[in-house]
């Protein structure tokens, strides 16, 4: 079983409160149970798309939810977003409609590698940018949340998200 459960238990308390709007920037501690509060959160949707930074996250991320009974998350890269959605710089909206839950973890290196990867920017532009008008629900998160105040000086239009905030010791036992 996944072992960190503090995010879970704050959400079970009624601390934090998520889903609650269309987009949300979780900022957070590293080792705060990132994965464990969509496995716990799982059961509200139907399918749940888990985007992550590099093929070895996706690993560590499939073994923990081998773990579970949750079968409704689809855990991809950044990268493999990208292959599997976008050819010719166009959005294909086929594939992520099915979801109805975007996760993205580590949404920092997302923006920080999409500096240095021009076809990065559309998926950034999908995540935050109202004019795409995608209707899931998006859940951001960051241990390094300078990076997203850097983007959003660059391109000021995003910011269409809620912030939930936790520090190091607001999630201390």
């Amino acid at each position: 079983m996944i072992e960190n459960k503090y995010l879970e238990e704050f959400v079970k308390e009624g601390k934090i409160e998520l889903f609650k709007h269309r987009r949300e920037l979780l900022i957070l501690p590293n080792d705060s149970g990132r994965l464990n509060i969509i496995v716990s959160q799982a059961h509200l949707f139907n399918n749940i798309l888990y985007l992550c930074d590099s093929r070895e996250s996706k690993k560590q991320i499939e073994d923990e939810l081998a773990k579970t009974n949750v079968t409704n998350i689809t855990v991809l890269t950044y990268d493999e977003l990208y292959d599997e959605t976008i050819g010719n710089y166009d959005f294909k909206y086929s594939y992520i409609k099915s979801f109805d839950l975007i996760v993205c973890d580590k949404i920092h290196n997302l923006i920080i590698f999409s500096k240095q990867v021009d076809y990065l920017k559309y998926i950034v532009c999908l995540l935050f940018d109202n004019a795409f008008k995608y209707n899931a629900k998006i859940l951001m998160m960051t241990t390094e949340p300078q990076y997203i105040e850097e983007f959003q000086q660059e391109m000021p239009w995003a910011n269409s998200y809620h912030t939930i905030e936790l520090k190091d010791n607001y999630l201390k036992k």
